[in-house]
């Protein structure tokens, strides 16, 4: 007993398309592998803090923020550019 035709058409375009999708996440995790992380390596890498101790003098008070639109520290040190 065969079955019909348009039933092993539909099989060989879902393998198909499982096929595709497990080639493009793993080239996806490739990419993500060897050349972000050897970029973030070397951004990292290159960070150097100077000024460090003045951290231990921070103290949060109960004043209301300083800025209308919530500017904060993050915002200052430009964390989202990267």
């Amino acid at each position: 007993m065969k079955p019909p035709e348009d039933v092993m058409q539909l099989v060989a375009v879902g393998s198909s398309m499982a096929v595709y999708l497990v080639m493009a996440l793993g080239v996806w995790v490739f990419y993500q592998m060897t050349v972000k992380l050897r970029i973030w390596r070397l951004a990292v890498d290159s960070i150097s803090l100077a000024g460090f101790e003045a951290i231990e003098y921070v103290r949060a008070d109960a004043s209301p923020p300083s800025s209308a639109v919530g500017e904060g520290l993050a915002d200052a040190l430009g964390a989202g550019g990267i």
